[in-house]
């Protein structure tokens, strides 16, 4: 079926979502926010039953804090305060070789943590995931769902998209019109390799793992480590090819689980997943013959190591899986696909709302493709230094008698002990780059015409890292995520997050003593250049509407208490003031950054 203008369209909306997962079900919601008309289609019956993808971080909660759904997650998700640890041992039951710890859960990292957002991590399926959020959108009216519905092709018309799509339970094409297509298709995606855009990264062949959801009663197990991961290995035993390590991770304490298979590098896939045995494996795994078993479901996953080099094309999108493949080392996948969801969201409906030209619309591959990267390298880093662990382990050598020698020599006072032992130390470090990498979850920093970094000298154009993984720095450069800081109202009675006086779909200029009624003049003066633009002024200082009460936006605004900071609808700076400004000065400057960021200019 092919498709001309004149066509007559069975649907019609503002926007377009292929695939109802974590990007698409997110953006469906944060489109909803802003009164969008959405359609969202998937070829599935129902959102998915699977609980891959879970671990949900504090940059992505905040993304959900903003538009009202914090509590719901936090009500339905698993805190990693009731499963803080990672193990590493023999079996679930049997000898434990070491323990850890993971996140805000490690002791000299909590400060990091808890300071950096408002917000904490949780632990929440994708299953669940997935549902709270087409629950969500569709009760606002604005968005409505079509399963059992594939995507086919488009044609970019220019003033708009013609999707042809096709009901699988009529048998019969659907053709739907759309200002905006948005490609949440996943890691088979369609319409990435439509708009042309390709996937690089390593081509070498990558390995397949198995993904097996289970449950069991480990309760008794819990009772002495309530452990988010068991890390299960036997460098002195003969193991099944497609199991050189087993992790089992915890989906719902402490009944449901998950088994993940790695397998020995270079072990040929298998074409029916329930050619092994997977009960017995499990129970293998867990040291327990006589504990009952139920298995849900099994399956194979590529690890992938690829980045679309765009991310759209005239008015069509892609985000998610589509666009970045990786391992789910570090937990980055979802959070990355709900935060590209997060950074679209907000353009679409400016530029739906006539507010922003087209042009900011250009920002989202600028913005998201260098993060998309950095997140596949990071996760295949990650999985490197879990393999390296292993092999310091023995568990890489093929040889069950090379194996149990190495092991032995670990714990011999030789000339190769030291140099073993040495190398599984470091290795073991490695691993908390997985287990604590706050920095891959909260540095991101953007680039494009969106931010307007023109006022900033040579030495503060970029942020400077002590470590871009492990370390989350804290600052105002544009192009930063707005920082955390806690504030008392002027009563003293409560206290807010500087994340909750920005977003909500407007503009936000923090400023303090003697800058609110300048910028407050200002943004009135901008609205009669640019109307229906949301902004508002936040004063912050002694005496003014929030009191920085521990001096901790003080130490990082990085303006004049009178300077300014203009926070988007996305909760990222995109320019300030270090200084304060007369009123006309600070309407036209204002006036000249808010055009170019919008993309009238």
């Amino acid at each position: 079926m092919s498709t001309t203008s004149s066509q007559t369209p069975d649907i019609v909306t503002d926007v377009l979502i292929i695939g109802t997962g974590p990007s698409g079900g997110s953006l469906a919601a944060f489109l909803a926010r802003y009164n969008i008309n959405t359609t969202l289609i998937d070829k599935a019956p129902s959102t998915t039953a699977d609980a891959r993808a879970h671990v949900t971080n504090m940059a992505t909660v905040e993304c959900f804090r903003d538009i009202g759904l914090e509590k719901e997650i936090l009500r339905l998700g698993t805190s990693y305060d009731n499963m803080p640890f990672r193990r590493y041992c023999h079996t679930v039951h049997g000898l434990e070789y070491f323990r850890g710890k993971i996140c805000n859960q490690v002791p000299e990292w909590r400060h990091e943590y808890d300071t950096a957002s408002p917000c904490q991590h949780i632990d929440l399926p994708q299953n669940d995931a997935e549902a709270i959020f087409t629950k969500w959108a569709t009760q606002t009216g604005y968005v409505k769902i079509r399963y059992n519905t594939e995507y086919v092709s488009f044609v970019d018309h220019g003033t708009h998209v013609l999707a042809i799509c096709h009901d699988l339970q009529a048998n019969k094409p659907v053709l739907i019109q759309a200002r905006f297509l948005c490609g949440a298709d996943g890691g088979r995606s369609k319409l990435i390799s439509q708009i042309g855009a390709t996937l690089t990264g390593p081509r070498e062949d990558m390995q397949t793992c198995y993904s097996v959801d289970f449950t069991a009663d480990l309760t008794p197990v819990a009772a002495k480590c309530p452990a988010f991961f068991h890390f299960i290995f036997r460098p002195a035993e003969e193991f099944n090819a497609h199991c050189m390590v087993a992790i089992i991770r915890t989906i719902r304490p402490w009944h449901h689980f998950q088994l993940i298979t790695i397998p020995v590098p270079g072990t040929p896939v298998l074409k029916d997943v329930n050619a092994i045995d997977w009960n017995a494996l499990i129970a293998d795994m867990l040291g327990d013959p006589a504990l009952p078993i139920e298995v849900d479901r099994a399956s194979k996953w590529r690890v992938n190591e690829v980045v679309a080099d765009y991310y759209s094309k005239g008015n069509v999108f892609c985000l998610g899986d589509a666009v970045h493949r990786h391992p789910p080392a570090n937990g980055l996948g979802s959070n990355t696909s709900i935060q590209d969801s997060y950074n679209l969201a907000w353009k679409l409906a400016y530029v739906l709302n006539g507010t922003a030209s087209t042009r900011l619309l250009d920002s989202y591959s600028c913005e998201r493709q260098p993060v998309g990267k950095q997140v596949v390298t990071r996760a295949n880093d990650s999985l490197r230094n879990d393999m390296r662990f292993y092999a310091a382990m023995g568990m890489t050598e093929p040889d069950v008698q090379k194996r149990r020698a190495l092991i032995k020599a670990l714990g011999e006072d030789s000339a190769q002990g030291p140099e073993l032992r040495t190398e599984l130390q470091q290795a073991s470090a490695l691993t908390q780059y997985q287990f604590s990498a706050l920095g891959a979850e909260m540095n991101q920093f953007y680039r494009s015409d969106a931010i307007y970094s023109q006022d900033e000298g040579a030495d503060t154009q970029e942020p400077v890292y002590a470590d871009i993984d492990m370390r989350y720095e804290r600052g105002t450069l544009p192009g930063m995520r707005l920082p955390h800081a806690w504030l008392a109202t002027t009563g003293l009675e409560t206290v807010i997050s500087t994340h909750d006086l920005a977003g909500k779909g407007r503009f936000t200029i923090f400023t303090g003593i003697g800058g609110k009624e300048v910028w407050d003049k200002a943004a009135a003066a901008t609205l009669q250049q640019i109307p229906h633009l949301p902004i508002a002024v936040v004063s912050i200082g002694w005496g003014q509407e929030y009191i920085d009460t521990d001096n901790t936006w003080g130490k990082v605004r990085g303006v004049d208490e009178a300077g300014a900071v203009l926070v988007r609808p996305d909760r990222f700076v995109c320019w300030r003031s270090q200084r304060p400004m007369n009123l006309e000065e600070a309407a036209g400057k204002l006036n000249t950054v808010l055009r170019r960021v919008l993309g009238w200019d």
